[in-house]
């Protein structure tokens, strides 16, 4: 069965649609694949890579933040896998990025760092293949 299944798209709510549309397309260069507007909403898709994030704006309204807790029950960020950390860091931080933690090699071996999207969503960067004298990990 689990051919059958695969993983399609995660989706965000925005607070600002054009907002995070711009950061997800300007910042970390995802492509836009698809446009849907209805009454109610207007949702773009960008394409992550091996994935697709599809951003909702509501056409009237305004979406809620919830405070993010670690004890909080759900998704807890979005991980992108990146060839080098430190490079894509110092990208991210030219364009305006704030890290909420710089990059740091993590329990299991992988170099990680994160930061948070317009919405106040985690964003992981994860280098998986890392050289260190005493940690040798690949995927």
């Amino acid at each position: 069965m689990s051919k059958d299944i695969r993983f399609d798209h995660v989706s965000i709510l925005t607070k600002d649609l054009e907002e995070s549309v711009k950061f997800y397309t300007q910042v970390l260069k995802f492509p836009i694949v698809r446009t849907i507007e209805s009454k109610d909403l207007k949702i773009v898709f960008v394409d992550a890579g091996n994935a697709t994030l599809e951003l909702f704006g509501l056409v009237s309204g305004e979406a809620k933040f919830t405070e993010e807790k670690w004890e909080n029950v759900g998704i807890k960020h979005i991980a992108l896998e990146v060839d080098d950390v430190e490079k894509v860091c110092n990208e991210l931080k030219s364009n305006g990025v704030k890290f909420e933690s710089e990059p740091t090699i993590a329990v299991g071996g992988p170099k990680i760092a994160f930061f948070k999207d317009p919405n106040g969503v985690t964003i992981e960067l994860i280098q998986w293949k890392v050289y260190d004298p005493k940690i040798v990990w690949s995927k």
